[in-house]
């Protein structure tokens, strides 16, 4: 569609998968609304809801009415589900929500030559190897988080471990005490009934 006008589809998106899951699948979610809907763009918009996720897919204006009528109907979600192992037919579940879709102005793209296509090629590329690299500071940013939860953690049970082998420790020589001052007092007691004086011990 050379020199089409486009327009930026804002929507919500509510899960129970997780904001791993969706990134995980980012780069397909983009090929599904390229494939279906010529997006020249899909960026996902992260809330402070682990449930809920923003979009933002900009389409050739002739494929906004496309785009509208999929996602009032069944058919979009259900595409969604399946990139994330779930069918809604086989396994009747559903997980993917679409909620509040709203219009704006897009840019313009133009495709008539060569050169141009290789741009959109390359703006593409680029947009999928961004979404590599976020993901994986993400991943590195949750191993960081988890080795210094497993650091802590380990640090806290050291600690009680010593608090308790302590505490083991002061009531069983407590007792070892009690019981060694009972044996000797019966062998006192013993050793006066047979006349024999027996120092402190």
């Amino acid at each position: 569609m050379p020199g089409a006008d486009t327009s930026c589809m804002h929507f919500r998106v509510r899960s129970k998968l997780g904001w791993i899951a969706w990134r995980e699948r980012e780069a397909s979610l983009y090929a599904l609304f390229e494939r279906g809907f010529a997006a020249v763009r899909c960026e996902m918009k992260w809330s402070e809801s682990l449930e809920e996720f923003g979009f933002e897919v900009e389409v050739p204006n002739v494929q906004v009415e496309k785009l509208q009528k999929y996602f009032k109907s069944k058919n979009l979600t259900e595409e969604i589900d399946k990139i994330h192992g779930i069918d809604p037919i086989s396994m009747n579940r559903r997980d993917a929500k679409l909620l509040d879709i709203k219009k704006t102005s897009g840019s313009t793209y133009t495709d008539t030559n060569i050169r141009s296509s290789l741009q959109t090629l390359q703006s593409r590329f680029d947009s999928l190897t961004t979404v590599s690299a976020n993901r994986d500071r993400e991943v590195r940013a949750i191993a960081d988080h988890f080795a210094t939860l497993e650091k802590d953690m380990i640090g806290r049970f050291e600690s009680l471990e010593k608090r308790i082998g302590e505490k083991i420790w002061e009531s069983v020589g407590s007792k070892l005490g009690r019981v060694e001052e009972g044996v000797l007092e019966v062998v006192r007691e013993e050793l006066r009934f047979l006349d024999v004086e027996v120092g402190g011990g």
